[in-house]
């Protein structure tokens, strides 16, 4: 699992002195991305960790699957009566955990695809977002229009391609109030979020028929929880 928790640097500062001098254990994906791993096991330090990390919230941004997965696993052994204290090992699971404003952290866009609406050109979308977005461009390629949502740097932009004509087509959400009518009980920020945009007001509300990807994704296995009492 990967998570993240609000940090200005500090757990990371205990680490780093341990691991700038001592050689890690590498291993690359099929990507090309390379992994790195030290091992600390200095006592004094994994406590100072702990007291840091205990009062901190922790958010699943990705592999929330695994963590219900683990999470009924120890209920199942529970009801068995085979999880046998608190400190069972099927009580736990393994988890990266990133620091929000660690400089190494990168969040990219999660596309959709939308299918079974063979009608949908540029002009025809544009007839439909035109009510609650303004046009901002109008591409025939996806380089250029990705440039352009990079330029305007905000999340009431976004990019649309549509395959009868290949266009690709830069919109930007004028009428805010909008997401507080589709979305009533969600938070000021999350309506706020491109993802959310995207799904309350057009694929939901406009064109009916995973919002996020952190990079680099951590290899599986390079880490092992076993579920053994010893």
């Amino acid at each position: 699992m990967f998570g993240l928790y609000p940090d200005n640097g500090e757990v990371f500062q205990i680490v780093d002195p341990l691991i700038r001098n001592q050689p890690p254990t590498t291993a690359k994906d099929h990507l090309g991305v390379t992994n790195r791993l030290w091992v600390v096991n200095d006592s004094s330090v994994i406590s100072k960790i702990i007291g840091l990390m205990g009062p901190k919230p922790i958010f699943i941004a990705d592999g929330h699957h695994r963590y219900e997965t683990g999470l009924a696993y120890a209920n199942n052994l529970r009801e068995e009566g085979r999880l046998y204290d608190d400190e069972a090992p099927a009580n736990f699971c393994l988890m990266m955990l990133v620091g929000m404003s660690d400089p190494g952290l990168l969040i990219l866009p999660t596309h959709r695809l939308v299918s079974g609406l063979a009608s949908i050109n540029s002009v025809s979308l544009k007839d439909a977002l035109v009510k609650h977005f303004e046009i901002v461009d109008t591409f025939d390629n996806s380089e250029d229009c990705w440039e352009r949502v990079q330029l305007e740097d905000s999340q009431s932009v976004l990019g649309f391609g549509t395959v009868s004509d290949g266009k690709w087509t830069v919109v930007r959400l004028t009428d805010e109030s909008i997401m507080g009518t589709v979305a009533p009980d969600q938070s000021a920020d999350w309506r706020s979020l491109a993802v959310s945009i995207l799904h309350k007001v057009v694929l939901e509300k406009l064109i009916p028929p995973k919002s996020t990807y952190f990079y680099p994704k951590i290899v599986t296995g390079l880490v092992l929880h076993s579920l053994k009492k010893d």
